[in-house]
């Protein structure tokens, strides 16, 4: 019976490890159909159709009927080094649709002083994700966290010089414009998140004020409130921070230092965003006093100076979470 594959796959279930596995397999193994290669493969390793597809797109393996070869007949051992050179090669020369999202990846690497570089809107880095994360596995390009900016392999920029141009001052006023667009519509999100929850106290609804919008140098992107017991209200001056699943974020010293001045009045908003650009409050953490419960809690957090990059710890998280 011979067994179909599709011809797609999903970036998110390629890794090296996995491509090295079969590949190992259908170099050693004296058969070649494809139910006994994936029997074989699966004692160790996962994702065997995706896994499959990839490499056949990349026509690094060769399917004739219900058999699968190896593109370079003869080869009996490949060192990862060679193997990353030979899929590399592959991603750049193949002109398949499947592929495309590679090439549309590679051609936002921008020249700039440090060599190619790209610098993703979070929505961008979300949708991308798996890809790369091969891309980083493979060594093509090299995330540098202190900048959050992804640095091409210089070995291969011959591919890149003649479809790039230099980095200009307008091209990172464009990249700073998309993020700065992503923040603001999370500062929108999170004033109609406040306007559901103050929708039962309609005299305070008149209080959220959208600051960013006119004063960017106020530390504070809201300003909102909250009833008291025995009539009143309390301010409340919110930093929103869209972020990804890890929940990490920067904190100019600016915030730091707001934070620092308003205490248990300033709450730090982390607003998680989902692949497709949505907003997901289901996983929204609301963190009150930051400065005293995050900034000052080594347990909660770790950082990298200059802006300070935030990794709160995961069962702090939950414990904030919102309801």
């Amino acid at each position: 019976m011979k067994e179909s594959l599709e011809n797609k796959f999903d970036f998110e279930k390629i890794t090296f490890a996995q491509i090295r596995e079969l590949l190992n397999i259908v170099i050693s193994s004296q058969k070649r159909d494809i139910s006994y290669l994936r029997e074989k493969y699966e004692r160790t390793a996962i994702n065997f159709s995706d896994t499959t597809t990839f490499l056949e797109e990349a026509s690094l393996i060769i399917r004739s009927g219900n058999d699968l070869s190896f593109e370079k007949n003869g080869e009996h051992d490949i060192a990862d080094i060679k193997l990353k050179k030979l899929i590399i090669e592959a991603l750049f020369k193949s002109s398949k649709k499947s592929l495309f999202e590679f090439h549309e990846y590679i051609e936002n690497f921008i020249e700039s002083d440090d060599g190619y570089i790209f610098y993703p809107t979070l929505e961008t880095n979300l949708n991308t994700s798996g890809l790369r994360n091969l891309l980083i596995q493979l060594g093509l390009i090299e995330y540098k966290s202190s900048s959050r900016i992804y640095i091409f392999n210089n070995n291969w920029n011959s591919f890149l010089e003649k479809r790039h141009q230099k980095l200009s001052a307008r091209n990172l006023a464009a990249i700073l414009k998309n993020q700065e667009n992503l923040g603001t519509r999370a500062e929108e999100a999170v004033i109609s998140y406040e306007q559901k929850i103050l929708s039962l106290f309609p005299e305070l609804l008149p209080k959220i004020n959208h600051v960013a919008l006119n004063d960017v140098g106020a530390g504070y992107d809201i300003l909102s409130a909250r009833p008291i017991d025995g009539g009143g209200y309390e301010e409340r001056f919110i930093e929103v921070k869209a972020v990804s699943a890890d929940k990490d974020f920067y904190w100019s010293i600016n915030e730091v230092t707001v934070a620092k001045a308003l205490g248990n009045k300033y709450y730090l908003y982390l607003l998680p965003v989902l692949g497709n650009g949505v907003f997901d409050f289901e996983n929204l953490v609301i963190i009150s006093d930051p400065h005293m419960n995050l900034f000052q809690q080594e347990n909660a957090r770790k950082m990298e100076a200059v802006s300070y990059h935030v990794s709160p710890n995961n069962e702090y998280l939950l414990s904030k979470r919102a309801d």
